[in-house]
């Protein structure tokens, strides 16, 4: 009786495993609305974005736009180097924001999905950045 009870543990904790990991397709082909910044709401008047397309990333910064590589698998989500306009933004607060955001994408290392929110954390578990889904915008 004690194997059949190990045996049905064992089972039942690998398939938990298997439903709580996000399969590598769930990002393509989806465009996120960043919404916070190391906890803080992103500026008034400012929609930074992510637009996540087969092994390709881009999107906005404010008053730039960028683009590179990403790689997904399980919970973990890191993107390559990043190459981005260089048009000087009127306000300093949106250049800040923009090198801020940058620096979160480089520094990202796992993510959660869940109900059309996205949130990058770093590879110690802080919070970098929440995005939510941008539907027919």
């Amino acid at each position: 009786m004690k194997f059949y009870s190990v045996f049905v543990v064992f089972w039942l904790g690998l398939a938990l495993a298997a439903c709580s990991t996000v399969s590598e397709s769930a990002l393509r082909g989806t465009s996120w609305k960043l919404t916070e910044l190391a906890g803080l709401p992103v500026l008034t008047d400012s929609t930074p974005t992510l637009l996540f397309e087969d092994e390709h990333v881009g999107g906005n910064t404010s008053c730039n736009s960028f683009s590179g590589t990403y790689q997904m698998s399980a919970e973990k989500l890191t993107f390559g180097e990043l190459a981005s306009t260089m048009m000087a933004c009127l306000e300093p607060s949106v250049m800040e924001q923009e090198s801020a955001y940058l620096a979160a994408l480089s520094r990202s290392a796992t993510f959660q999905l869940d109900d059309e929110a996205l949130r990058l954390y770093n590879s110690t578990g802080q919070l970098l950045a929440t995005f939510t889904l941008m539907v027919g915008e």
